[in-house]
C-alpha cells in the first residue's frame, strides 16, 4: 500500500509540475476588476445595534487574530448565549471569508438573548503569523481545533458567559471545513465543556466546499479528482520553484479569486486588492497546509468509526467548485453516516447549481440562511436550498 501510494503522489507530482510549466494561467488583468460596479468597503463585523472587536489570543503555535460582534436581543425566547465561530480556508482572511456572509446575517433574527458572531485568522494567514519553531503539524485541522477551543475560553472570559447557557454553532470553508469536520468528528468542544467550561454545548457544523477526511481518501483514487488536486502536490515542490512561477506577477491571487470577483457586489475591490497584497508576505506559511495535507493522505483515521454523539451538521456545496469534485459532496454525506454513525436526519445537504468554491463570496445570502436556520433549530431561510435527495 505505501509503495502504490509513494507512486501515485510520485505522478502527481510530476503532472502538477508539468501543467504548472506548459499550461499558462487564464489570469484577467486589473482592467477585468475595474470595469466591475465600485462598491464600499465592507466594515468587518460591523452590525447595526451590536459592537464589533478584534483581538489576538496567545495559541500553541501562533498568536490568533480574532474578530468578533456581540448583539443582544431582549425579546428573544432563549435566553442563553449563541457563539457562531467562523472559520476560513485558503487563500483567505477571516474579512474575506466571512464578511460578506456577517453582512447577511445582519439582517436575520437569531432567537437567542445574545448572540456572538466571531471569525479567526487561521495559522499562517493574515495576522496569524506562526511562531518560527511551529512544526508542520501545526497547519492542520486538529491544531486548530484547540486553537478554536481556546477562541472559546477567550469569549467567555471576555464577555462574562460564564454564568451563561452557550451554545456553540461551528461554520468553515476550505481548510476551515477541515477544521469544522475534525470539531464535529472527535466533539472537541464537548471535551472542552466537560474540563473547564460545563456550560458550553456544540449544537451544529457547516461545512462549506470541503469533505471530510474520509470522504477525500477515497475520492483521490479517481483520476478526475486527482488532476484536480494537483495543486496540492505542486504545493510541496521546493519554495524557489513554486515562487518563480507562483508570485512573479501574482498569478496565485488571479487564479484562485477572478471567479468571484467584485462585480457581485459581495466584496470591495480594496478588500480583493488587499488580499493579494498579502500573498508576497504570508504564501509560505499558507501553502505549509498542504505540505502537512499531503504527508498524512496515506494516513487511517482511528476514530472514523466510532459512534461519538454529533451535532447536526449542514453540507452546503457549489457544484462549480473546479477543485473539488461534487462526489464529495456525496461521499462526505455516506461517510457522515455509515462511518461516523450520524443520524441520517441530521446531515442536511445544500447543492447550489451554478456556484464555485468559494460560497461566501459567491452567495453569501445561502450561507447566512443556513447558519441562522441552524442556530434556530428549524428548517425556514434555507429551506428551499435543501435537497436531502441529492446523493440518492
Amino acid at each position: 500500500m505505501a509503495k502504490a501510494i509513494n507512486l501515485v503522489v510520485s505522478v502527481a507530482l510530476f503532472a502538477a509540475w508539468a501543467a504548472w510549466v506548459f499550461l499558462p494561467p487564464d489570469a484577467p488583468s486589473w482592467d477585468y476588476f475595474a470595469s466591475s460596479p465600485t462598491h464600499p468597503p465592507a466594515k468587518l463585523f460591523h452590525a447595526r445595534d451590536g459592537l464589533s472587536h478584534n483581538f489576538k489570543f496567545k495559541a500553541k503555535y501562533a498568536d490568533i487574530n480574532t474578530f468578533a460582534r456581540v448583539e443582544t436581543n431582549a425579546g428573544a425566547k432563549n435566553k442563553g448565549t449563541a457563539i457562531i465561530v467562523c472559520i476560513h480556508g485558503f487563500p483567505e482572511t477571516a474579512k474575506f471569508s466571512w464578511d460578506p456572509v456577517a453582512s447577511k446575517l445582519e439582517n436575520i433574527q437569531l432567537d437567542y438573548a445574545k448572540v456572538i458572531f466571531s471569525a479567526i485568522d487561521i495559522i499562517g494567514f493574515n495576522e496569524s503569523t506562526a511562531y518560527e519553531d511551529a512544526p508542520i503539524e501545526a497547519f492542520s485541522a486538529s491544531a486548530v481545533s484547540e486553537d478554536v477551543n481556546l477562541l472559546l475560553e477567550q469569549l467567555v472570559d471576555r464577555f462574562e458567559l460564564a454564568k451563561d447557557s452557550v451554545d456553540v454553532h461551528v461554520a468553515g470553508h476550505d481548510w476551515g471545513a477541515s477544521v469544522a469536520w475534525h470539531i464535529w468528528q472527535h466533539n472537541t468542544i464537548k471535551e472542552l465543556a466537560n474540563k473547564k467550561l460545563g456550560n458550553l454545548s456544540h449544537k451544529s457544523t457547516t461545512i462549506v466546499n470541503v469533505p471530510n477526511m474520509l470522504s477525500m481518501q477515497r475520492v483521490l483514487r479517481s483520476t478526475d479528482q486527482l488532476w484536480r488536486s494537483r495543486y496540492m502536490f505542486m504545493f510541496n515542490l521546493p519554495y524557489a520553484l513554486i515562487k518563480h512561477k507562483y508570485l512573479g506577477n501574482e498569478v496565485a491571487a488571479w487564479r484562485l479569486t477572478y471567479s468571484i470577483a467584485t462585480k457581485k457586489g459581495n466584496l470591495a475591490e480594496a478588500d480583493l486588492k488587499e488580499l493579494v497584497a498579502l500573498f508576497p508576505t504570508r504564501y509560505n506559511s499558507m501553502i505549509n497546509w498542504y505540505r502537512n495535507a499531503v504527508r498524512n493522505l496515506g494516513k487511517g483515521c482511528a476514530t472514523c468509526h466510532s459512534e461519538l454523539p454529533k451535532t447536526p451538521v449542514g453540507v452546503i456545496w457549489g457544484l462549480e467548485d473546479v477543485a473539488l469534485h461534487p462526489n464529495n459532496l456525496c461521499g462526505s454525506v455516506k461517510a457522515a453516516i455509515e462511518d461516523f454513525k450520524a443520524p441520517a436526519s441530521s446531515v442536511k445537504i445544500y447543492p447550489l447549481e451554478g456556484v464555485n468554491h468559494f460560497v461566501n463570496v459567491d452567495r453569501p445570502d445561502v450561507v447566512a440562511a443556513v447558519i441562522a436556520d441552524a442556530v434556530n433549530g428549524k428548517d425556514e431561510l434555507a429551506a428551499k436550498y435543501l435537497n436531502q435527495n441529492f446523493c440518492n
